[in-house]
């Protein structure tokens, strides 16, 4: 009756099973919510549309409050051109630092060489945003102006709640801030708040900075299968740095005095 007569039509039916409905309409769409380790999850699915490929299916994350996110349409910075520096406190490792690289940091103690070397970075005129998981951000960002830089220093505090707002916060610094280099220290609370879904969440972003053309530096106590997703890998244990590039590998000494550095 409706289709002759020109009029739209709007069901809203709670079946989960496929039903005769799911043939007539033109465009069939499901909406999800689910609990996984205590995080919400609400998604939006277009399974249907009738004048497209057949097979066509489209997937969307509801945020409380904002709705349907679309996460490709989120402001982002303009990609960066084509930069390396070199720092005393890496390079004599990991060689210059270039962007779109993703550096793993495995092990503790990194602060005060990741903090040297976000001060020696911003001196060579890169803006940099910290971010730190375990820490506390004050004191991270008075290390950083004792190595005589300056870095943005935030403090990311996970919840329980849909990891797609997680990124959504992170792609909103992004756009904010604008930065070249990205260090995340402590991304081990990442996996204990949200479980498999934090390598998601971390693929999303080292995929976005490595388009960018923003380095990255993430620090762990474990690698979390990330080894794969990075062009370095730096394992650090009592005073050694042990580190795989695409040159090979090679173990240096990771020296304190008379400043934080790797030594090779």
């Amino acid at each position: 009756m409706f289709k002759p007569a020109g009029i739209d039509f709007i069901g809203i039916a709670e079946e989960e099973a496929v039903t005769p409905l799911d043939y007539i309409a033109d465009n069939l769409i499901r909406l999800e919510f689910n609990l996984v380790n205590g995080v919400a999850e609400r998604r939006m699915y277009v399974v249907k549309a009738r004048g497209r490929r057949a097979g066509y299916f489209l997937e969307f994350d509801i945020l409380s409050g904002k709705g349907v996110v679309f996460l490709d349409d989120l402001p982002r910075p303009q990609p960066k051109g084509v930069w390396e520096r070199r720092v005393d406190a890496l390079s004599g490792g990991v060689g210059a630092i270039r962007e779109g690289n993703i550096y793993l940091v495995v092990g503790r103690g990194a602060t005060p060489l990741l903090a040297r070397a976000a001060a020696e970075l911003s001196r060579e005129g890169l803006r940099v945003l910290y971010r730190v998981f375990s820490r506390d951000a004050t004191a991270v960002s008075a290390m950083v102006e004792k190595f005589g830089g300056r870095a943005v220093v935030q403090r990311v505090e996970p919840q329980p709640h849909s990891y797609i707002t997680h990124i959504k916060g992170f792609y909103d610094n992004l756009a904010e801030i604008n930065p070249d280099v990205v260090i995340s220290e402590g991304v081990d609370v990442e996996f204990l708040m949200y479980g498999s879904k934090a390598r998601d969440i971390n693929l999303y972003e080292l995929g976005e900075l490595r388009r960018l053309g923003i380095a990255a530096f993430i620090n762990v106590d474990r690698d979390w299968g990330l080894r794969h997703l990075s062009d370095v890998v730096i394992l650090l244990r009592r005073g050694e740095a042990v580190i795989y590039s695409p040159n090979g590998r090679r173990t240096c000494r990771y020296e304190q005095d008379p400043a934080p550095r790797l030594t090779c």
